[in-house]
């Protein structure tokens, strides 16, 4: 999605105090139970670039997308001291498999924005219908419940898009600078308190989000419906392990090793190119039909020869 998911016309005075630190925005532990997906692009050009030089970003995009495993409920948080402006509630989570109409006045979904005072501001997209728990004009301390993480508007995948403002200005939370005012790998001071940069920082991009089963071809969207199910049945004409990604880098190897009775599959495939995301399935016809035990699916992500991350399931199929 290209530039800035605007829900108002933000206030336009120029900030005349120190923004405040923030929080972590979203109720999760980076890394395990919710994830990084897009970060403010910096390139000031045509190009894409995240802070750390990455290509974790897209043309213009103006905030940070945290990204959940679908079918996972997590609330989003203030992450500041401040007061309610404007709230949004209503539209329907996206479906992926089956994707609704949004009119571009509805592309940040739920969405909320909050005055935190000397000018600066901050957004949230793409909130679950429903669950927003705030007015406007309302008071809100930092750690206090917004709403959920879902998938409304134009959203292509379940997450949060937070964006930071500083009168009519774009702030980078990871370095403190102005959009297009400095390049990647430039230093800076994070707008995250100590314990939320700590926690955001140590953690890379690439991530294993989920793995699962299924009895055919497999693909994002249907992932992102959470469209498959959790079990196979015994006599199935097929068995397929799947696994999801973010933040792969050219030359990465993603691997899918199923197991079970009468069933063994090992297969490994590289990555062409750096992809935001990827999905690789593998599976097998049954002769007779799959036959009752325990199958475990395991999807891993390897660079240069070292596992960067992995995750198995297993199920039991009766």
């Amino acid at each position: 999605m290209r530039g800035a998911l605007l829900l108002l016309v933000l206030l336009a005075t120029p900030a005349d105090a120190a923004p405040p630190s923030l929080s972590l925005p979203v109720d999760c532990v980076p890394g395990k139970t919710c994830f990084v997906q897009k970060y403010v692009d910096v390139d000031p050009g045509e190009g894409v670039a995240d802070y750390r030089c990455g290509h974790m970003s897209s043309e213009g995009h103006k905030g940070t997308d945290f990204r959940v495993p679908p079918g996972a409920r997590v609330d989003v948080l203030a992450p500041a001291d401040g007061t309610v402006l404007r709230v949004r509630d209503g539209v329907p989570d996206q479906r992926f498999d089956a994707p609704i109409d949004v009119p571009s006045d509805r592309a940040c979904g739920n969405g909320i924005v909050i005055d935190h005072g000397g000018g600066f501001t901050s957004q949230y997209c793409h909130l679950t219908p429903g669950s927003v728990a705030v007015r406007p004009g309302e008071r809100v301390a930092k750690g206090d419940r917004l709403g959920v993480i879902g998938a409304s508007g134009m959203a292509e995948f379940h997450h949060v898009h937070v964006q930071f403002m500083d009168g009519r200005n774009v702030v980078d939370p990871f370095t403190g600078a102005v959009m297009g005012e400095a390049a990647c790998g430039a230093p800076g001071t994070p707008l995250w308190d100590e314990e939320t940069d700590a926690a955001l920082e140590a953690v890379g991009p690439t991530h294993v989000l989920t793995v699962g089963f299924h009895d055919g071809p497999v693909t994002i969207p249907m992932i992102e419906a959470d469209a498959m199910g959790e079990t196979l049945a015994a006599g199935a004409g097929a068995i397929v392990g799947y696994g999801l990604a973010i933040g792969l880098e050219e030359g990465d190897e993603q691997r899918i090793v199923v197991e079970g009775p009468g069933v063994s599959i090992d297969d490994t495939a590289p990555v062409a190119g750096d992809k935001a995301q990827s999905m690789r399935f593998a599976g097998r016809r049954t002769r007779g039909g799959l036959a009752p035990g325990d199958y475990t699916v395991r999807y891993e992500v390897r660079r240069d020869g070292v596992t960067v991350d992995v995750m198995e399931k297993t199920i039991t199929v009766r």
